[in-house]
């Protein structure tokens, strides 16, 4: 279940595999575990901007398919800047809606404090046809920081998997992701 998140002052108090928003990823797994994952930044994914960039972990994780953790170009503390639980909805997306509403009302009492935004379906910009979208509710917090719960529903031509994400953003990733990563 993705229901195991605690009350919490900040965004940073959660956790997503035991990480949080702050910690360093050296403190999970080495340097050179680090250096062989595989990296979605601009030359490997969409992102126009390589000021911050994602690694996805596979192993050693036991909620999710996979974990994505964002961190800063060239920073060798491997700070994380956001984190997202993927969990794979391949054979049934329909599922992951129904998950998806499950844990808004979990994160409505949690987030008390967070501004709450759904967005329905919207096209997905790594996907030029307009075919995969993305399911989202934001939970906005007032320093700029925020929680995501969102469903990827990738055209098959994409071949991406189907998944829920559960994430946390940092204020920096986030402005990073709104105002460069994409443009």
């Amino acid at each position: 279940s993705f229901q195991t998140l605690v009350k919490a002052d900040d965004i940073g108090d959660f956790e997503i595999e035991g990480m949080s928003i702050g910690d360093s990823l050296l403190d999970f797994i080495s340097e050179s575990e680090i250096s062989s994952l595989s990296r979605y930044d601009k030359k490997n994914g969409s992102y126009k901007s390589n000021k911050f960039f994602d690694l996805r972990l596979k192993k050693n994780i036991n909620k999710y398919s996979e974990v994505l953790v964002g961190v800063k170009f060239m920073d060798k503390s491997y700070k994380i800047f956001s984190l997202a639980g993927a969990k794979d909805y391949s054979n049934n997306v329909s599922d992951c809606y129904v998950e998806m509403t499950n844990i808004e009302k979990t994160f409505n009492e949690l987030f008390k404090n967070a501004k709450v935004k759904k967005v329905n379906k919207a096209k997905h910009p790594s996907d030029k046809s307009g075919l995969s979208t993305i399911s989202s509710v934001y939970f906005d917090f007032p320093n700029q920081d925020y929680a995501s719960i969102q469903c990827f529903d990738w055209h098959k031509d994409m071949n991406f998997w189907d998944n829920l994400r559960i994430g946390l953003f940092s204020a920096d990733y986030s402005k990073w992701l709104q105002y460069e990563a994409h443009k």
